[in-house]
Parts: structure tokens; C-alpha cells; sequence
């Protein structure tokens, strides 16, 4: 779970892309453990923050959920280094669902999800994302305030949509086609969607599945 700084963004909507995915990720660890698989979690932002061993049994989501509700974002942010440190720990075959903005070096992202792979374990990616981030919907006068770094900038918001959206779809594209290649199951979640539909469509993209094993 990416906790960093950007991950407190909240557009129109209640929801901050943190509490979407936290949504999503208690959801999951509440059908998993009523499975009887074993759940863990782990935050990261400029690093792991923090690690909760994989357990079954039902008392474990509260432990799970409880973690989810204290945990603030902050910092910026190191997936990468992140899903190394991660990668090193979990060395037991098993399910990694990943929820992340994504906000860092695609290349090097990609690079360490592939080692995540090679090590034979099941990668499930939501790309959290706020509907402004997807639809820009500024035109005038706007500041933008990094929410990891705190700078801020005065611009023209409508000198810049073109150019932003040209980009916000570039690395989108360059995640699902990556991905996917790598046999890594990318699911866009856009949080102005309800949490149940993001939902569906993990389980729909992994029918061909034992759920939480072999193809």
C-alpha cells in the first residue's frame, strides 16, 4: 500500500486516493481471509514503513483494518526501492496486490514488478487515481501544490491541459502495455468509481484463475 504524500489527493469527491485503496485492500484481506488464506500488509512511501506478517483467521482483519485507518499519508515517494526491501522479506510464493498512484519512475517500477514476477509470485497492480488526474478539469488561473515536496505553482491551467492529459495517458498506456506483457494484472482504479465496481473487474480479469494460485 502506497502511503506517500501524494496519495492524500482528493478531488471533487469525499474520497482520498488513501482511503479508495484502503477500501480496496480490506475488502480483498476480508474475502481472502474468509478463504482461509493467510493475509499481510505492507505501507511504503520514501521506504516500508511499516509490515504486518501474513496471518489467517478473521481476528486478523481487524488488525489489517485498524492499521489501514491509522496510516497517514506523507513523504515522497520510492516504489521501487520499496518492492525491493518488500521482495527481500516475502520470500514465500504468493499474491502481491499492489495500490499506488504510481507517482515515480515508470522504468524502474516496471523493472522491480518484473523481479517480483521472476520470483513466481501473482502481481495484481491498482493504479489509484483521482478523476482530475485523469480528466484535468482546470482552465483558469490555477495553484498546484505537490502534496510530497510541498512546492507550489501559479499557472494557466488551460495552456497546460493538452500537454497534461498527453502524458497522464502515455503512462497509463506504458503501465498496461508493460505489464500485462509480464503476465502482471493492471487494473486502472479510478476512485469517482465505486469501489465495487474496481472490485468486479479483479475478479473478472482473474476467472481463468485458481484465485490465489496457478493458471
Amino acid at each position: 500500500m502506497d502511503t506517500s504524500g501524494s496519495m492524500s489527493y482528493r478531488g471533487a469527491g469525499k474520497t482520498s486516493k488513501l482511503d479508495y485503496a484502503s477500501t480496496l485492500a480490506a475488502s480483498l484481506s476480508y474475502l481472502m481471509l474468509r478463504q482461509q488464506d493467510s493475509v499481510g500488509l505492507v505501507t511504503f512511501a520514501d521506504g516500508v514503513r511499516r509490515i504486518i506478517r501474513p496471518k489467517t483467521g478473521m481476528p486478523h482483519l481487524k488488525v489489517i483494518c485498524n492499521e489501514l485507518e491509522m496510516t497517514k499519508p506523507e513523504n515522497t515517494t520510492s516504489i521501487g526501492e520499496s518492492l525491493d526491501a518488500v521482495g527481500q522479506i516475502m520470500r514465500k510464493r504468493g499474491v502481491f496486490i499492489i495500490f499506488s498512484d504510481l507517482m515515480d519512475n515508470a522504468e524502474l517500477v516496471i523493472s522491480k514488478l518484473r523481479q517480483l514476477k521472476k520470483r513466481r509470485h501473482e502481481i495484481v497492480l491498482y493504479h489509484v487515481l483521482d478523476r482530475d488526474e485523469i480528466s484535468f478539469p482546470f482552465d483558469d488561473t490555477t495553484v498546484f501544490k505537490d502534496l510530497e515536496d510541498k512546492s507550489e505553482i501559479i499557472t494557466d491551467a488551460f495552456t497546460l491541459k493538452h500537454e497534461y492529459l498527453r502524458r497522464i495517458r502515455h503512462m497509463v498506456n506504458t503501465y498496461k502495455s508493460a505489464l500485462r506483457k509480464s503476465g502482471i494484472d493492471y487494473l486502472l482504479a479510478d476512485t469517482s468509481i465505486s469501489p465495487e465496481i474496481n472490485l468486479r473487474s479483479f475478479f473478472t480479469r482473474r476467472q481463468s484463475y485458481n484465485l490465489w494460485g496457478d493458471r
